[in-house]
């Protein structure tokens, strides 16, 4: 999507924080598995453990975003989004 700089910001900002609660609820329903001794832990752990690869990348963009407009060159160009 193409966003205007605050919507962009606000867009990446509203989904990181999306994440981040997913993260928690995802965290307590792998505690919860472990505690009841279920089975599917190892399942829960993989779907967390992909949450946080996505909430990892997304604070990359918007870390890139931000220093882009900023102005801040980073110290691997390679990363700067176009």
């Amino acid at each position: 999507m193409n966003y205007p700089a605050a919507g962009r910001v606000a867009h990446l900002t509203a989904e990181r924080d999306r994440l981040l609660e997913r993260l928690g609820n995802g965290w307590q329903q792998v505690e919860a598995a472990k505690a009841a001794d279920d089975p599917s832990v190892p399942r829960w752990e993989d779907v967390w453990i992909a949450l946080l690869g996505q909430y990892t990348s997304l604070c990359d963009q918007l870390a890139i975003y931000e220093a882009n407009q900023s102005g801040y060159a980073p110290d691997q160009p390679e990363l700067v989004a176009a």
